[in-house]
């Protein structure tokens, strides 16, 4: 029996009846669609956690009634690129990756513990819940692809970046709260030093090696902007599940990114959830050819009628089998016929891509240095560095609103 046939059949079997194997059970779902069953791989952690910070208390207030902030210090072209999965538009021109002020261990001697810090707050995150690696990893995406790496993503003003159409549809109220968790901590032991988007960065890092997948080593330094972008600019600049490989290529591209990194940073859906909404297309009316047949029929199951009541926050594993693991199984389902979007499909209409698919579905270690080079490579989009914007004490307000 080939591999296709056999993934078929767990996904059918996991869909259909709920019987996923216990070794790679799937986790229950939490109100916002994320999955909350313990991950076994993490060792017990006694240390709680810094409570959850509230993001609307007075300070947003003032932010709100005040609008926004213009940015400090310049920097490149504007970040214009795709998204994941989960937006609308097809990108901007013009961007560039700006590294200068970034470095290893750029806090050796400001602040030497912070990802000891970051790692324990983590580690009990996940064990609340595991599904918070795939909301932080896809805060790091969203934050990158749209201003640079510069935490304005986590900024609040009524239309700011995080309630933009492509963002709201897939961004985690809770993972929002789980950075500024972590955030808090980091303020404990080191207040001021550490930016958010450093501290975004790095719990990605975290993250995806605590969910089974490569240690990245991450370059620090960055800055935190003043300001969001606009919904326009957010949703002009994230790509919809519905764009053919040359669209695809063409919003990488727009980013300094090649198709090297289009296929591997695509490969981290390994983890997490995707909303019915954006799967519909695929199955209704009638059922894309980008899909087995038998694994649509079961979609179609799991998402429910589109005047269902709760349809809206309906969502399906986008991996059936190992849906917590970070693994190179992303691969495996798109020659399959197994993978969920469109996009994914799309990755095996060019030769270059489909040889990358079939390079990373056969070797898992390849995959994963590839994916944490272009991880590197993405999480050093048009950064600000040196006097550049600030370092937020709070990540969802600017500092000069936090005493107003």
């Amino acid at each position: 029996m080939d591999m296709p046939t056999i993934l078929v059949m767990l996904v059918a079997c996991a869909a259909a009846m709920g019987c996923i194997p216990t070794m790679l059970a799937a986790a229950t779902e939490s109100e916002d669609g994320t999955d909350m069953k313990e991950n076994p791989s993490l060792s017990a952690i006694k240390r709680g956690s810094v409570g959850i910070t509230e993001r609307d208390d007075a300070h947003q207030q003032v932010w709100r009634a005040g609008g926004g902030a213009s940015r400090a210090g310049g920097r490149g072209g504007g970040a214009n690129a795709g998204g994941f999965n989960t937006g609308s538009g097809s990108g901007g021109a013009g961007a560039g990756a700006g590294t200068g002020g970034l470095s290893e261990g750029f806090y050796s001697s400001s602040c030497p513990q912070v990802e000891t810090v970051i790692e324990q707050q983590v580690r009990v995150i996940l064990q609340a819940d595991i599904g918070q690696a795939a909301g932080i990893l896809r805060i790091m995406f969203h934050d990158c692809f749209v201003q640079g790496c510069d935490a304005s993503l986590l900024l609040l003003r009524p239309t700011t970046e995080v309630t933009a159409t492509p963002n709201n549809a897939s961004i985690r109220a809770s993972s929002l709260r789980a950075l500024d968790t972590i955030k808090a901590a980091i303020e404990a032991v080191c207040p001021g030093v550490v930016s958010c988007a450093d501290t975004i960065v790095l719990s990605t890092k975290i993250a995806v090696k605590l969910s089974g997948g490569p240690i990245i080593p991450m370059r620090t330094g960055r800055r935190d902007g003043l300001s969001a972008a606009s919904n326009q600019t957010v949703v002009n600049n994230m790509p919809p599940p519905t764009l053919n490989i040359t669209a695809l290529k063409q919003n990488f591209q727009n980013h300094g990114l090649d198709s090297r990194d289009l296929v591997s940073l695509s490969g981290g859906d390994t983890i997490g959830r995707a909303h019915c909404r954006f799967v519909d297309p695929q199955i209704t009316p009638t059922i894309s050819t980008d899909l087995n047949t038998a694994f649509a029929l079961n979609l179609s199951r799991i998402c429910l009628p589109a005047n269902n009541p709760i349809k809206a926050s309906q969502t399906t594993h986008l991996d059936f089998v190992a849906p917590n693991l970070f693994d190179n199984s992303y691969f495996n389902n798109i020659l399959a016929k197994v993978a969920i979007f469109h996009t994914d499909a799309a990755l095996t209409n060019a030769s270059d891509t489909l040889q990358l698919v079939q390079l990373y579905a056969q070797n898992q270690p390849l995959f994963f240095q590839q994916f944490s080079q272009s991880m590197i490579k993405m999480s050093q989009l048009n950064v600000l560095t040196g006097q550049q914007g600030e370092i937020r004490k709070k990540c969802s307000t600017p500092n000069q609103f936090l005493n107003s």
